[in-house]
């Protein structure tokens, strides 16, 4: 599918999006970085190694993150995809 195809497939929550589904939106710059980190931190420490590992982050940045893993409160709203 095309970028503009797949944003306009259908609708959920925030809560339900796959990793990838967070990296596009990420890349095509509908949301902000620190949104998806907050999102991809809710998930464990698993999640956000393989968060890290798609986007080529650094060991580093993933115990920085960690070290946020407290502050994982975020608006579940439903996304038209």
């Amino acid at each position: 599918l095309s970028e503009l195809e797949w944003l306009k497939k259908e609708q959920r929550k925030v809560s339900e999006l796959s990793i990838d589904d967070l990296i596009r939106l990420q890349k095509l710059k509908k949301w902000k970085p620190s949104f998806v980190w907050r999102v991809i931190r809710s998930r464990g420490i698993n999640i956000l190694r393989i968060y890290a590992s798609k986007m080529n982050y650094t060991d580093s940045w993933v115990n920085y993150q960690q070290g946020l893993m407290n502050d994982i409160e975020y608006k579940d709203f439903i996304v038209k995809l």
